[in-house]
């Protein structure tokens, strides 16, 4: 059989919404995502050694869809080098980007650290990870992309629009994707991907090993989108999150966030087609 390669990538931002364009796009019959969603191979240094069989296996069992792609959010803020490796590997590689107001991303990320166990203060994080900084930088991310590619080849989403209007964005998606833009996802009203605060800590961790146990091992990683097919995930939500522990950001917070990012947010509103002055101050 011949090896099958991506045509598009959905390349971030993180805690903006991905898992749920990811299942999205899933449950689209003409539509094929990489095993375990994520593949990172333009990023991952020892995957990427490995070359084009290793990553044309990340696409086993795809069969005659008409967009195959990997949604891995870590391309976003990954450089120049990720973007040019892309161009080498398909000059015509389509992108979906999805972003959300940055400071309730920075908000999402600690709040996923927290999920982890990892009990830093919100200020220390802003020192200490230079992720929740970088991954929220939209402009200067994309930017990067564009030296490379036309702006034709992205299609740059609000996460707004999936609590707002999802089936627009669904109907965005596959138009982008050139599928049947009729086709109604079972998962278009779902929430997936939300922070969650486990009930039971123990539990949460035993679910985090598992899942990078089945994401790493080709096989067992058909595992994931399965048992989120079936329902698990949702009925894993119910049974060990506990919303009582999830905080709002204080002014106090967004405004030491906003800093960090009020300069790339007003270049920002160059490159997107909706209005994100909201965001701003």
């Amino acid at each position: 059989m011949k090896p099958k390669f991506p045509n598009f990538l959905g390349i971030g931002a993180p805690r903006s919404g991905t898992t749920w364009i990811a299942e999205i796009l899933r449950s689209h019959p003409n539509i094929f995502i990489a095993n375990g969603k994520e593949t990172l191979f333009f990023i991952s240094e020892k995957k990427y050694a490995r070359g084009l069989n290793y990553y044309s296996e990340q696409y086993y069992g795809a069969k005659d869809e008409k967009a195959i792609g990997e949604i891995s959010p870590l391309y976003l803020g990954a450089g120049e080098r990720c973007a040019r490796r892309i161009k080498q590997f398909n000059p015509n590689m389509k992108f979906v980007v999805l972003i959300r107001n940055p400071v309730d991303r920075a908000w999402s990320y600690y709040n996923w650290l927290i999920r982890y166990n990892k009990n830093d203060d919100f200020y220390d994080v802003f020192k200490n990870d230079k992720n929740i900084i970088s991954d929220g930088l939209f402009y200067k991310n994309i930017k990067i992309y564009l030296n490379f590619f036309s702006k034709n080849n992205f299609l740059i989403l609000n996460y707004d629009g999936i609590k707002n209007d999802p089936k627009k964005i669904q109907i965005q998606l596959f138009n982008f994707l050139n599928v049947d833009e009729n086709y109604n996802s079972p998962f278009s009203n779902k929430i997936i991907g939300e922070t969650l605060k486990p009930r039971f800590q123990s539990l949460e961790n035993l679910r985090h090993k598992t899942h990078h146990f089945l994401k790493k091992r080709k096989k067992l990683s058909k595992i994931i989108p399965i048992a989120k097919k079936i329902g698990f995930s949702g009925f894993y939500g119910l049974i060990n999150n506990d919303k009582r522990k999830i905080k709002q950001i204080q002014k106090h917070q967004a405004d030491f966030a906003y800093n960090f990012f009020e300069d790339d947010l007003l270049k920002l509103r160059e490159i997107v087609d909706f209005n994100i002055d909201h965001w701003l101050k």
